[in-house]
């Protein structure tokens, strides 16, 4: 396996990945802009989801965390549009690890929701 982190804006590089290259797509905790004339900053929306489906092989996941409702509701309401997609919420995986953005939401007595999906065409 080639494994390769990039620090940085993930809508500046999504550019320079090569379509059907990826086999695992995480978001995790992305920012939720929570002010309603910041929502369209979100990760969740369907041209940004589009784009990841694009690089994601047939087969491959797209995982999606995040301890605010109102984005979970957001992410499932766009996957689900995405005809690519199947999948949906499942329990907490085991192998994920806790980030610091999941321990504050913990601490304020917030809990995740975690989305799995497969690219299937």
């Amino acid at each position: 396996h080639h494994v390769r982190v990039v620090e940085g804006d993930v809508l500046e590089f999504l550019p320079r990945i090569p379509a059907g290259s990826l086999a695992t797509v995480r978001l995790y905790f992305p920012d939720p802009w929570l002010k309603q004339k910041q929502k369209h900053r979100r990760l969740a929306r369907a041209d940004v989801i589009a784009g990841l489906v694009d690089r994601l092989r047939i087969g491959g996941t797209l995982h999606i965390a995040t301890d605010i409702d109102d984005y979970a509701a957001q992410a499932l309401a766009v996957c689900a549009a995405e005809p690519r997609l199947r999948g949906g919420v499942v329990p907490r995986p085991d192998w994920r690890p806790v980030t610091r953005f999941e321990q504050r939401g913990l601490n304020a007595g917030r809990i995740a929701t975690d989305m799995i999906y497969e690219r299937i065409v």
